[in-house]
């Protein structure tokens, strides 16, 4: 089976894919609260794609990009923070967008 195929990677294969030891991303996962791997019966961490790209983007700001734990800390929490407001934005529109909608048809008729 090939890593694509995979639903879920044991850390050995992030080691792999990130190119840090398994003791950076555990300590990575002590920082960054927010990359909540699942855990196994065994208690052995699981990733999902989705906290793969989060500890890319870890890496990404503290290896390639030399920011401290706390500066790329800083970093992810305002692009959380942005995601979150734009997603408000998105669901206040898509509710006026309804409201418009029912509006409309009730003039049709």
């Amino acid at each position: 089976m090939q890593e694509k195929e995979l639903k879920y990677f044991k850390i050995g294969n992030v080691e792999k894919l990130l190119g840090v030891p398994a003791s950076t991303i555990r300590f990575w996962l002590q920082k960054f609260q927010h990359i909540r791997p699942l855990k196994s019966k065994g208690g052995e961490n699981l990733f999902t794609t989705k906290n793969i790209e989060e500890l890319k983007e870890v890496y990404y700001l503290t290896k390639e990009k030399g920011y401290t734990l706390e500066g790329a800390k800083d970093i992810l929490f305002k692009k959380r923070q942005k995601v979150s407001s734009n997603m408000e934005i998105y669901l206040r529109l898509k509710d006026i967008k309804k409201e418009l909608m029912a509006f409309k048809k009730e003039l049709d008729s």
